[in-house]
């Protein structure tokens, strides 16, 4: 399978004929997205052309990492055999719950993910999908934008959908598949019990005020911290989960009034959390290259980033992204995104995909055929 990362800049240099073309382009920069694959349809007609919204861009050329706005759109080109994939298009219905098809699929699919949106029934569908696709092996991320109140939009050839999830899938036996979901992060203190909270509001943990309980054990949050996305919240069903493997939920805002703290995802009464705290940069390394003895140099891979973890690293996230160029040499894209789908953090293990904030999933996959 031939493939190529461009940028909008660089479509031109595209020297074979792709059968998939997977672009991610920056909110503010969608229409220049929508003109750019019209003019490669036109070009190589009945490619497939999927894509969705970002925050900012990853891209296989230096800085990698978008600081400065370098490259609004980007695009993983390939030749795959279009009898080995199939792309499904899901959306809610007017109670806002998701209904996956009754019949599981007549054979088992890997899933690349690409979503508009998340919810508590996204986070349920997950939970639903492998019997569906036959495998756990889903990946993917939320779209992203750039300013509140911009509308995260997936695209599939033509068209623009909000509200609506992507399903790419791979026949499981004609597709080598890795992936890993990771974070930069360790849980400290002990289990802490959400007494009350709704949707993504936390107000009491042990029975106190949230903000109470939290500042206590990291001190007065700094609200600057908190817009950077500086204190996520290890999440878990019970008191003694297996919390370093536990999704993280970041912080959007505290109300200091009410005592109370906005997440980025749902959380329910009776469940429990530790509060995380970042790895030195000597753990940071240390975890991101645990990629090197999982992913193969054979492989292309798509980068689902947080933008929390953008925000928390900085330019760091650029020195890391390189150290992956270097050691591996791979073709890549990918995205900053509001939310990643994968498996448990830092598992090696086959696992229910769960929806993570704060988190690097990466998946690489290579056709076993040849063309």
């Amino acid at each position: 399978m031939r493939q190529m990362a461009l940028t909008g800049a660089t479509l031109d240099r595209l020297d074979f004929v792709p059968t998939v073309i997977i672009g991610f382009f920056r909110s503010d920069a969608q229409e220049a997205f929508v003109q750019e694959c019209a003019v490669l349809q036109d070009r190589y007609p009945g490619v497939d052309i999927l894509g969705a919204s970002s925050a900012l861009n990853i891209a296989n050329r230096r800085p990698y990492a978008e600081r400065n706005r370098e490259f609004p759109t980007v695009y993983l080109c390939m030749d795959a055999p279009q009898e080995s994939y199939r792309i499904e298009i899901h959306g809610r219905d007017a109670a806002g719950e998701i209904h996956l098809p009754d019949a599981p699929l007549p054979r088992p699919y890997s899933a690349i993910l690409l979503s508009s949106f998340s919810s508590t029934a996204f986070e349920q569908m997950l939970v639903e999908l492998p019997a569906y696709l036959g495998t756990e092996h889903i990946v993917g991320g939320i779209a992203g934008r750039i300013k509140e109140g911009g509308q995260p939009v997936i695209y599939c050839n033509g068209a623009l959908y909000p509200d609506h999830f992507m399903l790419w899938l791979l026949e499981e036996d004609r597709y080598q598949w890795e992936e890993m979901t990771f974070h930069l992060f360790r849980p400290v203190g002990l289990p802490l019990e959400i007494t009350r909270a709704e949707g993504k509001h936390l107000y009491e943990i042990n029975h106190r005020p949230a903000l109470d309980v939290i500042e206590s054990l990291t001190g007065t949050l700094d609200d600057d911290a908190i817009a950077a996305f500086g204190y996520p919240l290890f999440l878990g069903r019970e008191a003694e989960s297996d919390w370093i493997h536990a999704p993280i939920a970041s912080m959007i805002s505290i109300n200091r009034e009410e005592r109370s703290i906005l997440l980025y995802r749902d959380i329910a009464h009776g469940d429990y959390l530790k509060v995380g705290i970042m790895l030195s940069k000597d753990g940071q390394v240390n975890r991101l290259r645990c990629l090197y003895t999982s992913l193969s140099p054979q492989h292309v891979f798509l980068f689902f980033f947080c933008i929390g973890i953008a925000e928390n690293l900085g330019m760091m996230e650029y020195l890391y992204l390189e150290d992956i160029q270097q050691h591996l040499g791979n073709t890549f894209v990918g995205l900053h995104t509001f939310g990643e789908v994968g498996r448990p953090a830092l598992s090696h293990h086959t696992d229910t995909p769960l929806l993570h904030n704060q988190t690097l999933t990466i998946v690489g996959f290579a056709y076993k055929g040849s063309r």
